[in-house]
């Protein structure tokens, strides 16, 4: 076992890492796992031939003012910037999205990247079990002989892989975990100059099963291959 951690954090993506980040600066040992090979969650983004494509999210929004704070942040780091995408005629972009959509560059998975680059982050580390011993916590890695020791852990995964670390240990919120629903989200990703060239860079079709259709190289410091990114429930 490792030396005891003051904070293990669960979850490499971009609640986690904002956690983990904000932890560290009052000076806390803090440690992020994650079981992907890479920071991500739902900022992930795959490479394709000629360009990258965010398969996850589109573009980030908030009205909140400690948010548009870190967003800020990253702004001046370089990692994100404005997508002013053309709709098409007569359709309105999501009211919650404002004019001016946030995305990372060049590509969503850079936000992450840069919140994880001062932090110290453990990938390929699949948390298996949690257990209480003496003041403190031990997280057990699946399929290795190897666990972190913490004061503290902070959950940030998807809540039915929470559940599966929390209920064993008495949980007191499981009832809310087990209350949470997701739908699956598909993505489909186009890219190749046989793709049309489009008069505007993101749909947001009325109806479903399509949710979303956004062309990746209309997003600032993205190539110009085309490429296209639709999400579908």
């Amino acid at each position: 076992m490792n030396k005891l951690l003051d904070v293990v954090v669960i979850g490499a993506g971009p609640a986690g890492l904002t956690c983990a980040g904000v932890l560290a600066a009052k000076g806390r040992s803090v440690r992020v796992i994650d079981k992907g090979r890479g920071p991500g969650g739902r900022l992930s983004t795959r490479r394709g031939s000629s360009a990258r494509l965010d398969h996850g999210c589109q573009f980030l929004a908030t009205d909140d003012p400690r948010g548009n704070e870190i967003i800020h942040g990253w702004d001046e780091a370089g990692v994100s910037g404005r997508w002013s995408p053309r709709m098409p005629d007569g359709m309105a972009p999501p009211k919650f999205a404002g004019d001016h959509w946030r995305i990372g560059i060049p590509a969503m998975n850079e936000v992450v990247k840069h919140l994880a680059s001062d932090l110290d982050v453990e990938f390929g580390f699949r948390a298996a079990s949690l257990s209480r011993m003496d003041d403190h916590w031990v997280i057990e890695q699946e399929g290795e002989p190897n666990s972190l020791a913490a004061s503290r852990v902070v959950v940030a995964i998807p809540a039915p892989q929470a559940i599966d670390l929390l209920k064993p240990v008495g949980f007191s919120g499981i009832t809310e975990l087990e209350t949470a629903q997701y739908d699956p989200v598909w993505s489909l990703m186009l890219e190749g100059d046989s793709l049309p060239r489009l008069e505007w860079d993101a749909l947001v079709p009325e109806e479903e099963p399509l949710g979303l259709l956004a062309v990746q190289s209309s997003k600032p410091g993205r190539s110009a291959s085309p490429a296209w990114v639709g999400l579908a429930t």
